[in-house]
């Protein structure tokens, strides 16, 4: 199970990018139920934009409220970010941590920054930076 954030469109994009590739599939976590049920053996893939170099606080919340019924045989996460990836995945990690879940990788892709008060993203010399 893939379970994402994605305010823009960008990390749905990724999430089911890499469900096609995996045979696996993409959740939104919007209106997601507490109680995930996962299959033994089954992988838990975590994919979210970094705000302010931590995690958005729809993510956070999703992993403070989540009840995972079985434990995921292996967990990643995937940030999507426009200058760092900040404190993201040690922050995810720890969430996970509270659960018993161990973060077994984190990846990150970078892509055109979005907060636009501080980036002119007219300007292709900088967003190609």
């Amino acid at each position: 199970m893939i379970c994402y954030f994605s305010a823009t469109g960008n990390c749905k994009h990724v999430a089911e990018r890499i469900a096609e590739a995996t045979g696996d599939r993409a959740v939104s976590i919007e209106g997601l139920e507490p109680e995930i049920q996962l299959s033994e053996g089954e992988v838990l893939g975590l994919v979210t934009p970094v705000y302010f170099w931590e995690l958005p606080i729809p993510m956070s919340e999703f992993l403070e409220r989540a009840n995972f019924k079985m434990r995921p045989s292996y967990t990643y996460l995937v940030v999507t970010y426009g200058t760092r990836t900040g404190c993201s995945s040690g922050h995810a990690g720890k969430l996970l941590k509270q659960k018993g879940i161990g973060l077994d990788a984190a990846f990150s892709i970078r892509m055109p920054d979005t907060w636009t008060p501080d980036f002119d993203l007219t300007d292709k010399e900088a967003t190609a930076e």
